[in-house]
């Protein structure tokens, strides 16, 4: 069961770098049949918790593959957004000027138990793009911990890009 949830990953990793290099080259319709329709890169994010490097990268990534990007907005609680809502805004605006196609989800809850869920729920997502919450870099020991729990539940690839958040 394992080997086989890993040879299917491999493959989706071969076509999707197959599919980035036909793009990079201008070969667009090549790069598109590398992928099937519906396909889908996920943002994950804490409220509060943006990073602007992330957020292009999901953005560029979904862009190059093709994908729609799926925005998982994750809250605390139900009830006002967070200045959080300011960089979505941005990022939305962004997406409509270069084409991308998006989705934002709003959820309730713990980003990794939000992300899990999401990719659960929808079968369709090749990477899942994360930057770790800034409240566990102060002890790497729960931060490693937190990503390796969120690595083996996932049913995609995951991507963590390190940056500042909060910017």
């Amino acid at each position: 069961m394992v080997a086989m949830k890993i040879k299917k990953m491999l493959k989706n990793v071969e076509n999707l770098l197959a599919a980035a290099s036909f793009a990079e080259a201008g070969e667009c319709e090549a790069a598109r049949s590398f992928l099937k329709d519906g396909r889908r890169v996920l943002l994950a994010f804490k409220a509060g918790w943006i990073d602007l490097n992330t957020l292009k990268y999901a953005m560029n990534l979904s862009q190059r593959v093709g994908a729609r990007l799926d925005i998982l907005y994750v809250a605390a609680q139900d009830g006002p957004r967070s200045a959080g809502d300011q960089q979505l805004r941005r990022l939305e605006t962004e997406l409509n000027a270069t084409g991308v196609p998006y989705h934002v989800v709003h959820r309730t809850g713990g980003l990794r138990q939000a992300t899990i869920d999401y990719t659960n729920q929808e079968k369709d997502i090749l990477f899942a793009v994360v930057e770790p919450p800034q409240s566990l870099d102060a002890d790497a020991g729960k931060k490693d911990t937190w990503l390796s729990e969120l690595r083996q539940k996932l049913k995609c690839p995951l991507v963590v890009v390190m940056g500042e958040a909060g910017t």
